[in-house]
């Protein structure tokens, strides 16, 4: 049996909840070349990087106009 990525779930500030499934490390954001795509004007068009090692998923925001929380608590 295969383990399941790590999911990114946005919960708030969109209209409705969002899951990302995190199969490689890339940029989210609004960007059409972005790996992870997120249509919504409070995501800047490259919103925030993904870096995937192993079992450790790191979040970095890029300097988004509206900031990244993770639990409610600005990155």
């Amino acid at each position: 049996m295969s383990e399941k990525p790590p999911r990114l779930k946005a919960v708030e500030g969109l209209a409705g909840e969002l899951v990302i499934d995190l199969v490689k490390s890339g940029i989210l954001g609004r960007d059409p070349a972005v790996e992870f795509r997120v249509e919504h004007p409070t995501v800047s068009r490259k919103h925030a990087e993904v870096k995937i090692d192993g079992t450790k998923v790191e979040l970095t925001d890029l300097g988004s106009a509206n900031g990244s929380r993770i639990n409610g608590r600005p990155l």
